[in-house]
């Protein structure tokens, strides 16, 4: 049975459960911004932008490591073992750093309006997401990735349901926002527990770390924190030289483009353990065909969304983008939607370079975060949020194109 027949069979719930998750999303940032406003929704986007900043540094990305290693058919405990080991320490880690941030963050002038109880409660939720690590490792390579795109999906109603519940008895601001993604963090408990106890956590006589576990897990590391800074450095270019009020209107654009990449989000993560097993088999047709069909597939739903939504932003009555002019919504919107799309084109990058090296994500995200700083950030904090919404976009493509060129000159990849 081929790789893409095998999955398909099973994209069904993931698609469903990830449009109903996206959907989610964006009705809570349009509730965001009707009843916080842009400047309290602008605020939080900067606390998550730098709390997430922070996870992204301290973070060791175990969930590819458990799935990598469990393809490998090493000790199915041991593996589990060494996950859980990387993410209790991790863990602590990030707490230590979240003490910190929370005794320092109010020395920046931008950040000074944030209330010191968003910060702890929105940290919960990043914390459970570590200790979750190896739990969606485990599922990912028992081909179980719909389990967990159902337990997002459980923790983004129950944000909405409490978001709900704070507009009917309460008032809504970034605070009350963080408090939400504090009670959504309760439903990932219960995987959590089993999880240790598959580990056989406490007979620790009989337990090892997996051989190359470490490093492994080290390489991934290194990829995911400068790509982090691909990922939430453009809101911290805005909210530092720019201002939280725009910032909630780049986020908001986003969350609109937010609805397409759910076709495409999953992919990486579903294709990972195959593309482990045939690059070890040396099967790289496999994945090649993989690849060049998803594109073709990506590339016309992309221009279809494009279509129905620049029209809707034109035609249909949006109260929510009022005191921004129309030319302004359209810029940032087309900026964002385009970005999207380049991002969307390299769902294979990932995985494709775990199984294979994971530096080569490393060298390319480098290259990506050196632009932005470079760039993107000075120019922007002398000529503005304009020239920032062209910049953006070209870096994304500057990225598609690197990792096309790189991953050609070396495995003689054919897109």
């Amino acid at each position: 049975m081929s790789i893409l027949l095998k999955i398909r069979r099973k994209l069904g719930s993931i698609y469903f459960y990830s449009a109903l998750t996206s959907l989610i999303g964006a009705i809570l940032s349009f509730i965001y911004v009707k009843y916080a406003g842009y400047e309290e929704f602008g605020l939080f986007v900067l606390l998550m932008s730098m709390v997430g900043v922070m996870l992204d540094i301290v973070s060791s990305r175990t969930s590819e490591g458990v799935t990598y290693f469990s393809k490998l058919e090493h000790d199915r405990k041991n593996v589990i073992f060494s996950g859980c080991v990387f993410d209790i320490a991790i863990a602590t880690i990030f707490t230590l750093v979240i003490f910190l941030f929370y005794f320092y963050y109010n020395k920046f002038e931008a950040l000074v309006s944030i209330d010191g109880q968003a910060v702890i409660l929105y940290a919960l939720y990043p914390f459970t997401r570590i200790l979750f690590g190896t739990t969606q490792g485990l599922l990912i390579a028992d081909e179980k990735y719909n389990v967990v795109i159902i337990i997002n999906f459980i923790s983004s109603f129950i944000r909405l349901f409490s978001t709900f519940f704070i507009i009917y008895y309460s008032e809504l601001n970034h605070t009350s926002i963080a408090l939400t993604y504090a009670i959504s963090t309760f439903v990932f408990f219960p995987l959590l527990i089993r999880t240790l106890y598959l580990s056989s956590f406490w007979d620790l006589a009989n337990r090892i770390v997996v051989p190359g576990f470490f490093s492994y897990s080290v390489k991934t590391f290194l990829s995911s924190l400068v790509k982090s800074g691909n990922k939430k450095i453009d809101n911290l270019i805005i909210g530092f030289y720019i201002g939280p009020a725009f910032l909630g209107l780049y986020e908001l654009c986003k969350k609109i483009v937010l609805p397409i990449t759910f076709l495409v989000n999953p992919l990486s993560n579903i294709y990972f353990p195959a593309f482990v097993t045939n690059y070890a088999t040396g099967n790289f047709e496999k994945i090649k065909n993989v690849i060049k069909k998803s594109s073709f597939y990506i590339s016309t739903l992309q221009l279809i969304y494009a279509f129905v939504t620049v029209l809707a932003i034109i035609y249909l009555p949006m109260g929510i983008f009022d005191g921004y002019e129309f030319d302004e919504i359209i810029f940032v919107y087309l900026s964002v939607l385009i970005s999207f799309s380049f991002i969307q084109h390299t769902w294979w990058c990932r995985p494709f370079s775990n199984s294979v090296d994971p530096k080569l994500s490393l060298y390319v995200n480098l290259l990506m975060t050196l632009g932005y700083l470079c760039i993107v950030l000075p120019l922007t904090a002398f000529y503005g949020k304009d020239l920032f919404l062209i910049l953006i976009p070209l870096l994304n493509l500057f990225l598609y194109l690197c990792w096309y060129v790189l991953l050609n000159r070396k495995l003689n990849f054919v897109h």
